[in-house]
């Protein structure tokens, strides 16, 4: 159930990345557990731990967990990733009082430069009014991107050109048929339309057929 998440974050940026954990909520007490995330220059697990997340963190790396949404906040101050540069191997995993350990997920962190400098660039993790700052690879938002006013009425003019080239397709098809086939096809609308007779106007709502005085007739939309 491991799954992975390259992610890519900022030296000069404050860290701050969430993430729904309800999948795997619904199979462990996640509420119970400490969250712990530990990234290492190298995949083996002996290798030096070079920063850690944790729940039980007070400072540094730490990690909320909202219980409600099932909603995981990963936060790091900026003066911690002033000395990020290479890659890192990373996983994120569940630890209960039994001892017992459950890895969700791994990956790695790609990062990138950045030279702003300012006194003020202390210990604040941002833990509200700022949105994420690390971005996972292949991974795009889920907020829906309002089109421009322009884009808008192309679009528009794009689905009624396509209703308009459909409805031609269909008549061209009509047209090639041989005249039998037309005439049969003919007949079967005139039987599935709803048939009104008599000598005068006929009261039939619009877009529907009747037959007035043996013809058939069509009332336009």
């Amino acid at each position: 159930m491991t799954t992975t998440y390259n992610l890519r974050a900022s030296n000069n940026s404050t860290f701050r990345w969430t993430r729904d954990l309800s999948q795997w909520a619904a199979v462990y007490n996640v509420d119970a557990a400490t969250i712990r995330m530990q990234a290492r220059a190298s995949p083996l697990a002996s290798s030096p731990v070079v920063y850690e997340w944790c729940s039980n963190n007070s400072t540094g790396g730490q990690i909320a967990f909202n219980i409600e949404p099932n909603i995981c906040t990963f936060l790091a101050p900026l003066s911690d990733m002033l000395r990020m540069s290479k890659p890192l191997y990373y996983d994120c995993r569940l630890e209960f009082e039994n001892g017992a350990a459950v890895v969700v997920f791994a990956g790695r962190i790609s990062w990138t430069a950045g030279l702003t400098r300012a006194s003020a660039d202390g210990a604040a993790i941002g833990t509200s009014g700022i949105g994420d700052t690390v971005r996972v690879d292949g991974e795009t938002s889920s907020q829906p991107v309002t089109l421009p006013l322009s884009l808008t009425a192309a679009v528009a003019a794009a689905q009624a050109a396509a209703a308009s080239v459909t409805a031609s397709s269909l008549a061209a098809q009509i047209a090639a048929l041989p005249i039998a086939e037309r005439e049969a096809l003919f007949q079967s609308l005139i039987a599935s339309a709803k048939v009104y007779s008599g000598s005068g106007p006929a009261p039939v709502p619009t877009g529907e057929a009747f037959i007035n005085d043996s013809n058939y007739m069509v009332v336009a939309e």
